[in-house]
């Protein structure tokens, strides 16, 4: 018979509902909703971060809403079933009660788990109770079987449970684990207690992999605790429980959530009370419900919860300004739009959105490069023993001005061993900071963003350029790019097409030249080691869109970078600037004018107008012979002539002469002017100048005051229109090249990014920008570092202050500037207390040349590229640095604790503007680019092109080339049918691999020549390919990645030829 045919109907729904309402009042204690109260509503629009919290918490507190409401209606029912008398103290209803109990109970302990927020935690132990387990090398283990069953005796089945795992995934925990992980993993399956078998960070993914979980380890170190977070390696794994543990001297002990302690108030009438968790009758007490009878717990009121649903939308509209902000509502308007679209392609919503960022966003991603992290880290380290090697070896005086070419770069790394406090230190460091990365943080885009990001990198009929002025992004057709730059090009009289063979010969010229000028005494070993170029490349052509100006021509961009004559531009660059910098007309930056306009009297004649002129394409236009005379007489006048003056004439003709650019395949060569790009560029372009203004300061009439920033002309008249105009004719018959546009401006007129005014005879500035400016200041949701772009405001505020004279300028410029900062997602508490700060500094110390603080700089950098997923790397370096003052010869040696820099990850420009246009510009070649019929290494090239056994499913570098350089090669052998040996080079892979070949043919004693001279092997079975071409210069990074694809291609011995203690010797330098 039923259960049911003992008790009524009445009290069977009696104790449901004292059950049910109990079970919401701990919902309620605990604030956590069940899944049939969640509100299923999602956004169908995209939205940051911070809005889809919000959102969040409106959905949650209306959850918490309906809970309380219905939670009343169910006491309302009790209190109606109750007046009726209904009896339910027989055994029977108490069987009923129990199997209620149980089921309410494992409900709510789900509800718990699903509604956890592990942000609620802090770094105190104080929130858990400690449950010690054995350290017998299990511990792990232990803590995990003691979360899932309650008991520490089944940790046997947990590690085989795991262990298990990691060998069907070895793929997924290998970057884990420093040694290999077919070992690691067997040393794993051992339960005796062996070191070998202890839980690594390698166990503890899989564990959160496993079960579902997150694993948060409470870390105690010298009295301080940190928190790690591991997370499933697998991103589509859902979250579905919590591990918290305790370590401690290597050793874990399991944590328990402490209960939240709170305070009741009075809700329900309620007679009788009945405590459903602890199964037993409670007194009677009127007025007051209890919910258990160790805690006292405060239930919200309903007017509670709709208060707490808005009062967080309250703190949103006016977390900046306790006072009315008008600004707010001048944010949501867009008044300027800052994607310039020429195309024919119409702009997705998230490609809009994304392209609106500003070119200067960084995207947060999840994959960070642990390779250049590392190399970093090796850098600091090798910095760090270098300070203290050489401490006592030199002075502290610092080489200022110290020629590029006299820097000699060295490998030595003094050896550990030497300090054992700053060995100490240095492996603290590094191991907090790999073991401290975050696995996984959220993304300041969005997925449909993300998308839209790659379909705007994949259209190849589009071409993504930054304005020329303005910082806006423009979109143009791939077609009208090419044609308006050939059109640029084809037009100037400044480039002749070429036959495609300069490149070559520009770098045989620099040479000749180089190794000419050592011969004849007039440059040194290290001069001329430093002009010759090591790997040149091309220059390429590029173009940013003049969208201030009619039809939107172009402005050429020429990137000289590793171009055969960049070291020769640079030297003779460098030679020419004292010459330069002391033109009587000459300008460094607005800084610079704003001094001088200081230095005019104070009362300006009254008939004074100002004028402005630009000299039209100044770069391309200089007559080469005029230029070269100019240098020359400028090289006469330096005060160190070291080099003599005939070396750097002809280093100067030798980089005008080989200026090759190449663009769609065309190869242009420059034959009048300097390039725009070019590191001579500017101080050809000056000098010459300088020469241009003597003699137009020879007409008849001239400026009481005249300035240059290198084409743009500047001065105040005082001899009427009609001659100004002459004097204008007279500029434009100096040389015929060179001819100006200019414009008169009366008593006001804009200059650079200035407004300069005549007011009561006295020169005022103010601030200028050009109507196209966009104003797309770095977004504060951008991934750099918080200090990054808090400083934005300060340095924007500062560059108000210097330009505007006049406070009531600088004021109305500040609210401007807040506006559309606000727009760029700050905050105005942000922005207000940077500007306070500039508030309190003086113009006129601002306008002073400010020290360079790089030449006392004696603190040890290190190095890292920022991303969110580091832990906070400066309370790393502080924290272990009582480690390195144990001794006090490391106190006296570093009395500074090193600093920490951040270099930027990639942004949009990087992507969507540098890589996209060089990949849409690149056209397709063959898969081998032969430098000559007869060259060896381009044969090796074309067999390893065919035989690449063993990398399937492995991204291979598309370009292969004998003069690629600084890369990551392997060496297959025909016969194997597979790559037996990878190795790595800073120089051209044909010098690299010369070198394997001539070994094979001499037969040496080495691992390659050795296998092609064995059996029936020959030197014709060598192939090669080049596996990754490697941008970064490290060495450091380039050994790691050799030793990554060691390990990808399994070409150690015996499977391979790469021996073993080499790679040993390897790891053991760059990643102790």
């Amino acid at each position: 018979m039923s259960m049911k045919n003992y008790i009524t109907s009445h009290q069977s729904k009696l104790l449901r509902y004292k059950s049910h309402a109990d079970f919401l009042n701990k919902c309620l204690t605990e604030g956590i909703v069940p899944n049939g109260f969640k509100l299923q509503w999602e956004p169908q629009i995209d939205m940051d971060l911070e809005t889809r919290e919000k959102c969040a918490k409106v959905k949650k507190d209306a959850s918490l809403r309906l809970i309380t409401l219905t939670e009343k209606a169910i006491t309302s029912k009790i209190i109606e079933l109750q007046s009726n008398n209904v009896d339910i103290h027989n055994e029977n209803s108490n069987h009923l009660q129990r199997s209620l109990y149980e089921r309410k109970q494992n409900k709510l302990q789900k509800a718990r788990m699903l509604n956890f927020d592990i942000r609620d935690i802090n770094n105190s132990l104080d929130d858990f109770i400690v449950k010690n387990v054995a350290g017998d090398g299990n511990c792990f283990y232990r803590c995990i079987a003691l979360d899932i069953y309650g008991s520490v005796e089944k940790h046997a089945c947990i590690r085989d449970k795991i262990v298990h795992h990691m060998h069907n995934n070895t793929n997924l925990y290998s970057v884990y684990i420093d040694e290999d992980i077919n070992i690691h993993i067997t040393n794993q399956s051992h339960k005796d207690g062996r070191m070998s078998s202890w839980a690594t960070e390698a166990e503890i993914y899989a564990a959160a992999t496993v079960y579902s979980a997150v694993v948060q380890i409470y870390n105690v170190t010298n009295g301080v605790t940190q928190i790690l977070n591991f997370e499933p390696v697998t991103k589509s794994t859902k979250i579905k429980r919590y591990f918290f543990l305790k370590m401690e001297h290597g050793h874990f002990d399991s944590l328990r959530v402490k209960s939240k302690q709170k305070v009741s108030h009075d809700r329900i009438e309620d007679t009788s009370q009945f405590d459903w968790f602890d199964m037993e009758q409670l007194p009677e007490k009127p007025h007051v419900k209890t919910v258990s009878h160790d805690e006292m717990v405060r239930i919200p009121k309903p007017s509670e919860v709709e208060h707490a649903c808005f009062k967080d939308k309250k703190k949103v509209i006016n977390k900046d300004n306790p006072h009315k902000d008008t600004d707010r509502d001048l944010v949501t308007k867009d008044q300027f739009s800052t994607i310039i679209n020429l195309s024919s392609r119409d702009l997705t919503f998230n490609e809009k959105e994304i392209l609106s960022k500003g070119l200067k966003f960084i995207p947060t991603t999840n994959k960070y490069d642990i390779t250049k992290l590392q190399s970093d880290l090796c850098e600091w380290e090798r910095r760090m023993r270098l300070k203290e090697y050489f401490h006592d070896k030199q002075n502290d005086q610092e080489k200022d001005n110290i020629k590029p070419w006299m820097k000699k770069k060295s490998r030595f790394t003094p050896t550990p061993g030497r300090e054992k406090s700053l060995d100490t230190y240095i492996d603290a460091v590094k191991r907090e900071i790999l073991y401290g990365l975050k696995d996984r943080v959220q993304s300041n885009i969005s997925d449909k963003e993300s998308k839209a990001l790659q379909s705007l990198l994949n259209d190849s009929s589009i071409i993504i350029r930054p304005a020329d002025k303005g910082s806006g992004v423009v979109v143009v057709n791939t077609e009208d790019y090419i044609k308006n730059l050939e059109k640029e090009m084809n037009e100037c009289d400044s480039y002749e097409k070429n036959n495609g063979k300069c490149k070559h010969e520009a770098s045989r010229a620099v040479k000749k030249v180089a190794n000419k000028l050592y011969r004849d005494g007039l440059i040194d070993q290290e001069l001329k080691d430093y002009l010759i170029p090591k790997h040149p490349q091309e220059a390429k052509l590029k173009g940013n869109p003049k969208i201030h100006k009619n039809n939107n021509p172009y402005r050429t961009i020429v990137n000289g970078i590793r171009t055969a004559t960049e070291n020769m531009a640079e030297v003779a660059e460098k030679e020419l600037n004292e010459f330069v910098e002391t033109t009587p007309s000459y300008i460094k930056d607005t800084t610079d004018f704003l001094t001088k306009l200081q230095e005019i009297p104070n009362e300006i004649p009254e008939n004074t107008m100002l004028f402005c002129f630009d000299v039209i394409k100044l770069y391309p236009s200089i007559p080469k012979q005029k230029g070269l005379e100019a240098c020359r007489e400028a090289l006469e006048t330096r005060t160190d002539k070291t080099i003599p003056s005939k070396a750097i004439e002809e280093m100067i003709t030798t980089v005008l002469d080989n200026n090759i650019i190449t663009f769609n395949g065309t190869e242009y060569k420059q034959r009048k002017g300097v390039a725009i790009g070019s590191k001579l560029g500017r101080n050809f372009a000056c000098a010459y100048m300088r020469k241009w203004d003597e003699e137009l300061m020879k007409n008849e009439f001239i400026p009481i005051f005249y300035k240059r920033y290198i084409d743009d002309g500047f001065g105040f008249w005082t001899h009427g229109l009609e001659k100004l105009n002459e004097f204008l004719m007279f500029a434009n018959q100096i040389d015929e090249s060179i001819q100006v546009e200019m414009r008169v401006g009366g008593k006001e007129i804009e200059f650079l990014d200035t407004i300069v005014k005549i007011e009561d005879r006295k020169v005022i500035t103010s601030l200028y920008t050009k109507p196209s400016d966009k104003h797309m200041y770095l977004n504060y949701k951008s991934s750099h570092p918080r200090k990054t772009k808090e400083a934005i405001p300060y340095s924007q505020a500062i560059r108000l202050k210097r330009i505007c004279s006049k406070d009531t300028d600088y004021q109305v410029h500040k609210k401007k500037l807040k506006h559309y900062l606000r727009k760029r997602g700050y905050s105005g508490k942000i922005i207000d207390r940077q500007f306070d700060r500039a508030d309190k500094l003086d113009r006129d110390t601002l306008l002073k040349p400010s020290e360079d603080k790089k030449k006392n700089m004696k603190r040890v950098p290190l190095v890292l590229t920022y991303s969110k997923k580091l832990p906070r790397i400066h309370d790393i370096v502080k924290k272990h640095l009582p480690l390195l003052h144990e001794s006090n010869r490391m106190k006296e040696v570093f009395n500074e604790m090193p600093i920490v820099a951040y270099r930027r990850d990639k942004n949009i420009a990087d992507i969507l503007v540098h890589e996209k246009t060089n990949r849409t510009m690149t056209r397709e070649v063959n898969p081998v680019e032969r430098c000559t019929k007869k060259c060896v290494v381009c044969d090796m090239l074309t067999r390893g092109l065919h035989n690449r056994g063993g990398v399937s499913g492995v991204t291979i570098s598309k370009r292969q080339t004998c003069e690629a350089c600084n890369v990551i090669y392997g060496i297959n052998c025909i016969q194997c049918g597979k790559i037996v040996y990878v190795g790595e080079t800073s120089r051209s892979l044909k010098e690299r691999l010369k070198e394997h070949e001539a070994d094979t043919r001499h037969h040496r004693s080495k691992p390659v020549a050795e296998h092609f001279n064995s059996g029936q092997h020959s030197v014709e079975d060598m192939g090669v390919c080049v596996l990754q071409n490697i941008r970064d210069n490290s060495d450091y990074y380039r050994k790691i990645k050799e030793l990554n694809w060691i390990q990808l291609l399994k070409t150690e011995v015996p499977n391979g030829l790469n021996t073993k203690a080499a790679s040993d010797l390897v790891w053991q330098n760059y990643r102790r």
